[in-house]
């Protein structure tokens, strides 16, 4: 928490610059889907895999 100033709490409503092709968008992961995020954030543009292998 000292690094950052802000919580941000990802839930299947959130505005997310990312199209989600998911079948039931309602299940997917927040980590999963904040990973999705941050790959998009930290690479625009490019193509980018993400492994995540959840809890």
């Amino acid at each position: 928490r000292r690094r950052f100033d802000r919580v941000v709490e990802f839930t299947p409503a959130t505005p997310v610059p990312l199209k989600n092709d998911y079948l039931t968008p309602a299940t997917l992961g927040r980590d999963r889907l904040a990973a999705a995020v941050g790959a998009a954030a930290l690479y625009p543009g490019r193509n980018v895999l993400v492994v995540d292998f959840g809890t």
